[in-house]
């Protein structure tokens, strides 16, 4: 049981590093750009990191 939550708790850490990197990466786009609507929200980031998720984290 041990081994299962610390597998699980990985996985979120994974995935809050990912939407941490991917908001980064939005912001960053949005001011070289100048545009406002290019700025991430959460349902931006949700939705990117859904669409392309890997094989393995079905």
């Amino acid at each position: 049981m041990k081994q299962v939550l610390d597998d699980l708790c990985d996985y979120s850490r994974y995935c809050w590093n990912q939407g941490i990197a991917l908001w980064n990466d939005m912001y960053d786009a949005s001011l070289v750009l100048g545009d406002k609507k290019l700025r991430p929200s959460e349902r931006k980031v949700r939705d990117e990191l859904v669409a392309n998720k890997e094989d393995w984290q079905y």
